[in-house]
């Protein structure tokens, strides 16, 4: 049975529009950048995309965010109930220690959290779910939002 390692949590503005996590070698300059061309992600339905050293999460423009990032010594357990979006896949990390940042802006949340192994492919799972106002129907339902995302990345056996 799978053991969480560590877990951090940071939550995100509204004022962000594509927060990211994001390895320290692409803000070193040292590869490839979800700005650059030659980044080439693979398009997770609309909610995330998914390449080379970063995830970047599509939020809605009018909620807050919330991510949290697992690190996991073998594959975890799904959580249950399953969460609207899922995918799981492999990403390369060069660094292995990963940022929340803006896409767009120079802006940034907490300390780097460390995977512990640079230079690796990596498992992971991304799940995305947006809460909303559903206790109060008198009100709107996207009067209250947040997009919660979380990322489990496990060890290898």
């Amino acid at each position: 049975m799978a053991e969480l390692i560590a877990h951090a949590v940071e939550e995100v503005s509204v004022a962000w529009s594509s927060p990211m996590v994001v390895d320290s070698a692409v803000l070193d300059h040292e590869d490839h950048a979800p700005w650059d061309e030659e980044w080439s992600p693979l398009e997770l339905d609309g909610w995330a995309r998914v390449g080379r050293n970063a995830v970047v999460l599509e939020k809605s423009a009018s909620a807050t965010a919330c991510i949290r990032l697992e690190l996991w010594t073998g594959e975890p357990a799904m959580k249950q109930p399953a969460w609207g979006h899922v995918w799981t896949g492999e990403i390369h990390l060069r660094s292995a220690r990963l940022h929340i940042r803006d896409l767009w802006e120079d802006w940034s949340r907490g300390d780097a959290f460390d995977l512990g192994q640079a230079g690796a492919t990596w498992p992971v799972r991304i799940q995305h779910r947006r809460l909303v106002n559903d206790q109060e129907p008198a009100f709107p339902r996207d009067l209250f939002q947040v997009d919660l995302y979380l990322l489990q990345f496990w060890k290898r056996p």
